[in-house]
């Protein structure tokens, strides 16, 4: 059921599944991607609530680290936010660590902040082979 991955050192062909993702998921799949950090996209992980077998999807989820990356792109929502919240107590549980982005994480110098982050969970990164996502930002 995995939709998309990306494996370091492996041609990279466009997939159905970037037209599902939205512009902020497409920033942070080319920064991971221009920095050699391998992911899946939407990877379904099984949770036990109240008895009942749910199903998250997790924007982003960096097998190599056990890291999860959630893009929090709608903004206003109680209902999205409670959503959000409660996925990210599962993945606390799962004993993954998960970290949320939203459009402000954009903001320059982009993707380095998100490098940062991501090294304060212990993911090792490359120098970037391209500057795409940074050069995509103009204009969040």
């Amino acid at each position: 059921m995995e939709r998309y991955s990306h494996l370091p050192g492996r041609h990279r062909e466009p997939t159905r599944t970037d037209s599902h993702m939205s512009r902020g998921e497409r920033l942070i799949a080319r920064a991971l991607e221009d920095h050699g950090i391998a992911y899946r996209y939407e990877q379904p992980f099984a949770v036990v609530a109240h008895g009942h077998v749910r199903l998250c999807y997790p924007d982003f989820y960096l097998p190599v680290q056990h890291v999860i990356l959630e893009y929090a792109g709608v903004q206003g929502s109680q209902e999205y936010d409670r959503q959000l919240q409660w996925k990210l107590e599962q993945y606390k549980a799962l004993g993954m660590r998960p970290l949320v982005l939203d459009p402000d994480s954009f903001e320059s110098p982009w993707p380095a902040n998100l490098m940062n982050h991501l090294g304060t969970r212990g993911v090792d990164r490359q120098e970037p082979r391209r500057n795409r996502a940074e050069a995509e930002t103009k204009g969040f």
